[in-house]
């Protein structure tokens, strides 16, 4: 988190929240939640991805996963998993109009959850 809040690189930032978003772990949650509200738009597809990863019981983005495509194979065995946050799953830049729509979701989600923050 430090390294994507400080880095000087955009490059280099960018790096570090997708590194975060496939880690996805609940430590990454209150960083992520940050990204609901950047300009930028594919940080705010990786935080959203992020958080729904979490939400849906996700296993981590890593080589094997990758390769396999089970990244995106979520258990939904978490107490957050609904089939709301399976139906507002989401792991790419999408249209304007959908991506608000997903952002105001996950904004709403994330502030229901204080116990996450």
């Amino acid at each position: 988190v430090e390294l994507a809040q400080a880095a000087p690189d955009p490059e280099l930032r960018f790096s570090a929240v997708w590194a975060l978003a496939a880690i996805h772990s609940r430590a990454t949650l209150p960083f992520l939640s940050t990204l609901l509200q950047s300009t930028n738009v594919d940080e705010q597809a990786q935080a959203m991805y992020g958080i729904s990863a979490f939400a849906n019981g996700c296993p981590v983005k890593a080589h094997d996963t990758l390769v396999s495509m089970t990244y995106i194979q979520c258990a939904g065995h978490t107490q957050y998993a609904t089939d709301e946050t399976m139906g507002h799953f989401t792991f790419g830049t999408t249209v304007a109009e959908k991506r608000r729509e997903l952002v105001a979701f996950w904004q709403q989600w994330w502030n229901a959850h204080p116990e996450l923050h």
